[in-house]
């Protein structure tokens, strides 16, 4: 059931990027947080259309942190069965590491919680090394803070650097 969300949320944007490209947008860039990262950085790794990709907290390979951390004994039991699935899906392009972006290197921003326990910092840290080593930022805060808009400036900044792949002036927040 999640290969089949992920790849429908993928040929969405895929299709959205060729309706809006068609359509005469000049460029297309994606912008996504957590698990929407992971789908972003998907999908730039199959379409080259794209003029530059956000991967913010990215859900970079699976890892079973719900039943890590679970306090519900029922859902910890989940733990075994559950790594054993993460462990197969890492073998496939669903774990971004395995794949290789469409666009060049320079176009893409990693962007790091240090203090995230979700979309942990050594997963970004591998997607950053096998991607080339885009541009990362790497900030004090969580996965909350991060993905919820509790960063001050994230969205300004993240503006501005897009605005250099866009070609168009920056929106000031």
């Amino acid at each position: 059931m999640l290969a089949e969300r992920t790849a429908q949320g993928i040929a969405e944007i895929r299709a959205l990027t060729g309706w809006l490209l068609g359509e005469g947008c000049p460029a297309v860039a994606l912008w996504g947080y957590s698990a929407g990262a992971g789908d972003a950085g998907m999908a730039v790794c199959r379409d080259a259309r794209l003029a530059a990709v956000v991967l913010a907290s990215p859900a970079v390979r699976f890892r079973p942190w719900v039943e890590q951390r679970a306090v519900r004994p029922r859902i910890r039991g989940r733990l075994q069965s559950a790594r054993a699935l993460c462990e197969r899906m890492n073998l496939t392009p669903m774990n971004l590491t395995m794949t290789r972006p469409a666009i060049a290197r320079e176009k893409i921003l990693l962007i790091e919680g240090i203090h995230d326990l979700i979309c942990l910092k050594d997963d970004i840290e591998d997607l950053w090394q096998s991607w080339g080593q885009p541009e990362i930022w790497r900030l004090p805060h969580g996965h909350v803070s991060v993905c919820c808009g509790g960063v001050p400036g994230l969205p300004g900044g993240v503006l501005r650097w897009l605005a250099s792949w866009l070609n168009k002036p920056a929106v000031t927040y």
